[in-house]
């Protein structure tokens, strides 16, 4: 049995052999073919097939900074409209007035024949006036009557009235005193009097 499995086996091992020797080599065999039709070998089919590599798309783009930053907050928030514009109203500068009149009323005189003249006060100052008198080239006296005088302040040309209708101020020319009137004795002469 040792034998017949022997030389199966060897038989088996030279159908081998041939079948590769001609499978391998043709033009041993005495098998010819034509020049046009031969068939690439392995290796040239295999570098015909692979694809040509793109270098170009390998190339990584420069990072460059991110449209939108992925760490930034997020709100919900949405700011009101903002409010309708507002007429701009503009006012017209006031006009210019006059400073009230710094005068007081003292008294006036009247002569026949002769113009009023108005005794006037501003603080120790004093002044005695007629019609058509400049005062400080600041008041002009245009008109004087029995109840008021009018005056204009120049700067401005601004007419203003002062009252001249002070009860018992009044004086005419012939209620004048002609005597020289007395002078006022002080109450008090000396301490020396009076008891300590």
């Amino acid at each position: 049995m040792f034998k017949r499995s022997t030389i199966f086996l060897g038989l088996m091992l030279t159908g081998s052999l041939a079948a590769a020797a001609l499978v391998g080599d043709d033009s041993a065999a005495g098998v010819v073919t034509p020049v046009a039709e031969s068939k690439p070998s392995r290796r040239e089919s295999n570098e015909t097939r692979l694809p040509v590599l793109q270098l170009a798309k390998l190339a990584r783009a420069e990072a460059g900074e991110p449209e939108q930053d992925p760490f930034a907050g997020k709100s919900w928030y949405i700011p009101p409209p903002p409010p309708p514009p507002q007429k701009v109203v503009v006012q017209e500068a006031p006009k210019p007035t006059a400073p009230p009149l710094p005068f007081r009323y003292m008294g006036k005189i009247h002569e026949e024949g002769e113009p009023v003249v108005v005794y006037l006060s501003q603080g120790v100052r004093a002044y005695t006036v007629s019609q058509g008198d400049t005062i400080d080239n600041l008041y002009r006296v245009d008109h004087i009557s029995t109840s008021q005088m009018t005056l204009t302040y120049l700067p401005l040309d601004i007419r203003q009235a002062l009252s001249t209708s002070s009860p018992g101020m009044e004086m005419m020319a012939d209620s004048v005193p002609t005597q020289q009137q007395t002078p006022l004795i002080p109450l008090i002469q000396s301490t020396e009097n009076f008891p300590q």
